[in-house]
């Protein structure tokens, strides 16, 4: 008689372990469900954000090429700004194309920065 309450005992014991078991296991793959779907979130803003800050980069160097094509061009024609102003204005898209890259080289691969920086190296010393 006991053998036989210690049998039924410990297997309603065994269907309540297993069930609390399958309960913490279900919770917990909710739970990293949650958590996965949360870095996809992440990752596709991350993914968004860069993207914008290419496509500035890119608009902030297409406007710096027509500065500075305008600045080396030899043709001059009337009513348009002399050199200097011309100088003036390639180098203002300059600064403006290297105000924004620092800002926002988090974004941007390593390599790519490093020759960004080198580039900026190098017009600032002309610079000066």
């Amino acid at each position: 008689m006991l053998e036989k309450l210690i049998l039924r005992d410990s297997k309603r014991f065994e269907i309540e372990i297993k069930a609390k078991a399958d309960s913490a296991i279900e919770q917990l793959k909710n739970e990293l469900q949650l958590r996965t779907i949360e870095h996809q979130i992440k990752l596709a803003r991350l993914h968004e954000k860069r993207a914008t800050v290419i496509l500035e980069l890119n608009s902030l160097l297409a406007e710096v090429m027509w500065e500075a094509e305008s600045f080396l061009s030899p043709m001059e024609f009337s009513g348009e700004p002399d050199k200097r102003q011309k100088q003036q204005a390639a180098m203002s898209k300059l600064a403006e194309f290297f105000r924004y890259f620092d800002k926002n080289k988090i974004y941007l691969p390593v390599n790519l920065c490093e020759i960004t920086e080198k580039i900026g190296t190098r017009s600032q010393a002309a610079r000066h």
